[in-house]
């Protein structure tokens, strides 16, 4: 006989893997030195979880305005160079939602940018 209870209700409907377990892998991003512009991506409608991986302190930001004015903030979250990062896209902000960022420090690298 099957056994089917092989999965769990999460596993079986993939509630876990974020946009019903895709894996959209972007092209390195380059991330700018905080004095010169922020640069962003903006995300499928359907990603609701981003795997984030930067090789310099980074800061980041969500917002549905394309090349928001101004340099990002102290405010600003920052994820630590080389560290893998994932975090949820917040789903209040509406559709055609931005992941903007720029480096810490004057310091220029690269930004991985994978979306669920």
């Amino acid at each position: 006989m099957a056994d089917l209870r092989k999965f769990t209700v999460q596993e079986a409907v993939n509630a876990s893997s974020g946009n019903a377990g895709g894996w959209t892998v972007n092209t390195a991003q380059t991330v700018e030195g905080s004095d010169d512009t922020l640069n962003e991506l903006q995300l499928n409608d359907a990603t609701t979880i981003v795997v984030l991986q930067a090789s310099v302190d980074t800061k980041i930001r969500f917002t549905t305005t394309s090349n928001d004015s101004g340099d990002l903030t102290t405010g600003d979250i920052t994820i630590p160079g080389s560290a893998i990062i994932s975090m949820n896209v917040p789903r209040n902000l509406g559709a055609g939602i931005y992941v903007q960022f720029q480096s810490e420090t004057v310091t220029h690298g690269t930004l991985k940018i994978v979306e669920v």
